[in-house]
């Protein structure tokens, strides 16, 4: 697959998703890219879903750090409002948003926390609820 004319393209979308780190990830969906053997009808889109994996893979394998390891900042798209009310929230259910943000599955949020999947869904719904209410 000859990807040279969607150069930028793949460039704009990985630094859209992860700005200080996209270099890597770029290395990554050109490589994953240059394997790949079907010609897609849809490139633009199969490349964005590419780097949107990728971004993903290196999430979960945590092969880059936040900009800040605590909370309140790690977080780096959410407005300072948002920040402020994520803040306000009770320590559990504040640690489950921090979770989600750093691209945690609901299995690796039962882990994490020692409780079973429905409550890990059912109280990141309270989170955001609370979130929402004072919005």
């Amino acid at each position: 697959m000859d990807i040279t004319p969607y150069t930028d393209f793949i460039k704009k979308t990985c630094k859209r998703l992860a700005y200080p780190y996209h270099d890597d990830i770029i290395q990554d969906v050109t490589i994953k890219l240059l394997s790949a053997s079907p010609s897609p009808t849809n490139i633009k889109g199969y490349i964005y879903c590419t780097c949107r994996t990728v971004y993903i893979d290196h999430l979960r394998q945590r092969k880059f750090i936040p900009l800040d390891k605590t909370f309140p900042t790690s977080c780096a798209l959410l407005s300072r409002e948002l920040r402020d009310h994520v803040r306000s929230l009770p320590r559990h259910l504040r640690r489950l948003i921090w979770l989600v943000s750093m691209g945690c599955t609901y299995a690796e949020l039962a882990h994490y926390t020692r409780k079973p999947i429905g409550t890990v869904k059912s109280e990141l719904h309270i989170a955001r609820k609370m979130i929402k209410a004072r919005l």
